[in-house]
């Protein structure tokens, strides 16, 4: 108490004051005083002795009170704000110190006080603490190491870095002080950026302090950062004290992602043995740390969708979007995670989109970044059939990147994403059916690139598109023969094996790919379509038709079903066969019902099959047929059939006992998907002493080839002759027939397993028959097909037209419904 509270406090008392009673009356006060100086500054030192036995909350509250009673005390004020920072209450130690100046603090609550300021993001103050300390220490210690951390945090670096410079301190010196100084070398250098210079300083300080504490720390976060996981998670195994909890969680998740990474790189040799290894560390994290970490969450995704566990991925992403959403404030590297997530789980829509929030700003991102998530949007468009869009994409992606790039002046390098891109517009062109120009980009770029595995793996697929199986076949080979690709060329000699009927390879390719990699889309489709192919198949057509005149009946109706059974011994399957016609004629109705039981055998370019069957209905004999079909070459291919009371015999003479057997030759020369010839001839023996010979030819060529519609023009010629005349069923002596026409398509739908194609078609032509002489006919059609999913197929479609009979001209209408179903 001073001596004018004193005074006041006597004056307040409003008492007459004597000389020797003023006297008396002073001395006790100032005793009392002295009483109460001594009681506060007991209690303050018992705070502090708690703070320094650990107790800091109870020295904290204790401290609280005595500044509330005594404000003015400056000693209890810097022990508040000191224990307050050793509490890690830096906002209350700062704000304990605002109204105080740093000439005025001693040197202890200054450090402290500087400490509290940076530790609250007050760089600027921070620095000029630490300046003040310095100075009064002759550039001691604890002023200039916290100066220099500050400096860096401030983003002052320059400066920081000049007056590093300026101190030059040598190595001879003290080990702790030069440690200390390489750190805030290491920190400064950190801050800026400049891991490997800051790497450098870290590891200077530790060759003369190998025991320093934080030197290690920031080494191994910095380790971290540069992406040596692995590094850093040693370290935090061998020294866990030195990291703060979720600084140790943070590089095990680091460390957890970069074996993710590599095991990415080498999938195709690994397999998921690695990737499911990461997982389980992510799994053990989660429940270490917060659940909804978002760090923790957007790396596990990540983990889940390289690791091809999409499921799983899709329901951690809907967290992430309802935790951290919208998605466009989410990063980068995660929404190129949600389009790969997508792409597999075939939402396309939804890969297109989130590839393109990836590539906002695309000129930001280094080329490396940029591309394959380019290629990811390239993906997801041609699966949504935006085909426009797709080609803008190719066009950018060949402007953007040169053939060669030269990492220094002396040395120049073949740029993989050019040939990348050059790869995609031409695989962008094949998946619009532009197969000659896909075919021709490929041969130009493996003329200058014979080695580049990608580019023949893709010209592969090329040709097996179009059904030149064996060039493919070539391509495939010399591919394996590298080594290289190994999961891509098993999956598609799976593919060209399935489409050759080679099924025993189509299972070993199978077996290696899923050795490979059995989560990866391409297996999971094939493994699919592998499935299908071993399952019983259902196939159904149902046609009816009417006629204003009676030749083949004024109204008619088939039916037909085939059952076949899953494969028996890999290239068999057994079938049953039902049939059922009729028609109505002026002498009666015709009805032919029959089942049939047979085998099929199939392997490499050849096909068998085999029949029995027995009529039910008005024809009640029995029958067989046999066939077989032999693909020569990519080019050419023939099939022969004989069959005994076949379904050729014509209905109005089955229906009075007329049989026989008939025998066809068919032979195909198939260029390609657009264009090809058919060449059939057929003789048939009847009962009733005829014999009728016939020969067909057609021939199929695309004129217009457009990503959605197509235009074929067609032409057909037909020509019979019969012996016997005058028979109940139509029976010309001669006739012949030529037409033409074309058939548009038209590409509705095409998604994934599923696709819709509409097909109508007009021709007309001029019919020819001996004794009736030429009319014209003509005939438009329309079909509609569908494919609902990879097990079921339907397809439907409607005729109309008109042509002449033994010289009287007949108008004709007819429905027909087909389904294929696996079961």
């Amino acid at each position: 108490m001073t001596e004018s509270t004193i005074f006041r406090s006597a004056e307040f008392r409003g008492a007459p004051c004597r000389k020797f009673a003023c006297g008396v009356v002073l001395w006790l006060i100032a005793l009392l005083s002295q009483a109460g100086t001594t009681d506060w500054s007991s209690a303050r030192q018992a705070a502090v002795v708690l703070a320094r036995e650990g107790h800091t909350e109870q020295a904290l509250q204790q401290l609280s009170e005595l500044l509330a009673v005594h404000p003015h005390e400056s000693a209890v004020r810097f022990d508040y704000a000191v224990v307050a920072g050793w509490h890690g209450d830096d906002e209350l130690a700062v704000a304990a110190m605002a109204d105080q100046t740093a000439d005025a603090l001693p040197d202890y609550v200054l450090a402290a006080y500087a400490r509290s300021a940076r530790n609250t993001g007050r760089f600027g103050l921070a620095v000029d603490l630490y300046a003040v300390l310095a100075e009064r220490e002759g550039h001691g210690h604890t002023g200039l190491l916290g100066g220099l951390l500050s400096m860096a945090d401030a983003g002052r670096l320059d400066e920081g870095l000049v007056l590093l410079k300026a101190l030059d301190e040598k190595p001879a010196q003290e080990s702790t002080r030069f440690a200390d100084l390489q750190f805030a070398c290491g920190y400064l250098f950190e801050r800026a950026g400049s891991y490997m210079r800051a790497l450098n300083c870290y590891n200077l300080g530790l060759r003369h302090h190998p025991d320093h504490g934080e030197l290690r720390r920031r080494r191994t976060m910095v380790a971290a950062a540069m992406g040596a996981a692995d590094v850093a998670g040693d370290e935090v195994t061998r020294a866990p004290a030195l990291f703060a909890a979720n600084e140790r969680a943070g590089i095990r998740m680091d460390e957890a992602a970069m074996k993710l990474r590599w095991s990415g790189l080498s999938r195709e040799t690994q397999g998921l043995a690695s990737e499911d290894l990461a997982l389980a560390q992510y799994d053990e994290l989660t429940a270490e740390i917060d659940p909804l970490n978002r760090t923790l969450q957007f790396d596990r995704f990540i983990a889940l969708t390289v690791a091809n566990r999409m499921s799983e991925a899709e329901q951690a992403f809907r967290q992430i979007l309802r935790a951290h959403g919208p998605a466009e404030q989410l990063p980068r590297y995660v929404l190129a995670g949600a389009g790969r997530m997508y792409l597999y789980l075939e939402h396309a829509d939804e890969a297109v989109s989130y590839y393109r929030l990836t590539l906002v700003n695309a000129d930001e991102l280094p080329h490396g970044v940029r591309f394959p998530l380019q290629m990811g949007l390239f993906s997801a468009l041609a699966d949504t059939g935006a085909y426009e869009e797709l080609f803008d994409l190719v066009q950018t992606l060949e402007a953007q990147e040169a053939p060669w790039i030269r990492p220094k002046p002396e040395i120049w390098r073949v740029n993989p994403r050019f040939s990348g891109s050059a790869e995609a517009a031409a695989v962008a062109q094949a998946y619009v059916d532009q197969h000659d120009q896909a075919l021709a980009r490929l041969d130009e770029l493996l003329s200058v690139a014979p080695a580049n595995g990608s580019l023949r793996l893709s010209r592969a697929a090329v040709l097996r598109w179009r059904g030149w199986y064996a060039k493919s076949a070539a391509d495939l080979e010399k591919v394996s023969a590298t080594g290289e690709y190994q999961l891509r060329t098993a999956v598609d000699a799976a593919h060209l094996a399935l489409e050759t009927q080679d099924y025993l390879r189509a299972e070993a390719a199978l077996e290696e790919a899923r050795r490979l990699h059995a989560r990866d889309k391409s297996v999971v489709d094939l493994d699919e379509r592998w499935r299908l192919h071993n399952r019983p198949e259902l196939y159904l057509h149902a046609s009816s038709g009417r006629s204003d005149g009676g030749r083949l009946g004024s109204r008619s109706l088939d039916l037909e079903s085939y059952y076949y059974s899953a494969p028996l011994s890999t290239n068999y399957r057994a079938f049953l066969h039902g049939l059922s016609r009729y028609a109505e004629f002026e002498e009666g109705d015709g009805r032919d019902a029959r089942i049939g039981a047979g085998v099929e055998f199939r392997r490499p370019r050849l096909t068998l099959r085999g029949e029995a069957f027995t009529g039910l209905e008005q024809w009640q004999g029995t029958g067989a047929q046999i066939s077989a079909d032999w693909r020569m070459s990519d080019y050419w291919q023939i099939g022969v059939s004989t069959a005994f009371n076949g379904a050729g015999i014509p209905l109005r003479g089955l229906r009075v006992g007329i049989g026989g057997e008939d025998m066809q030759l068919h032979l195909t020369r198939r260029w390609h998907e657009a264009r090809r010839a058919d060449l059939a001839i057929g003789a048939m023996r009847l009962d009733d002493n005829n014999q009728r010979r016939w020969v067909s030819l057609s021939y199929d060529q695309r004129v217009y080839n457009g990503p959605r519609h197509k235009l074929n023009a067609i032409a057909g010629f037909y020509s019979s002759d019969n012996k016997q005349l005058d028979t109940i069923y139509f029976n010309p002596n001669r006739d012949r027939e030529f037409s033409a026409g074309l058939r548009h398509e038209w590409r509705v739908l095409r998604d994934y397993g599923r696709w819709f194609f509409q097909r109508i078609g007009m021709t007309a032509g001029s019919y020819f028959q001996e004794s009736h002489g030429s009319d014209p006919l003509w005939r438009l059609n329309w079909e509609q097909e569908w494919q609902i999913n990879p097990a079921l197929s339907i397809s439907y479609g409607a005729s109309i037209g008109k042509r002449s009979y033994d010289g009287d001209r007949e108008r004709q209408t007819s429905f027909f419904l087909t389904v294929g179903r696996r079961l």
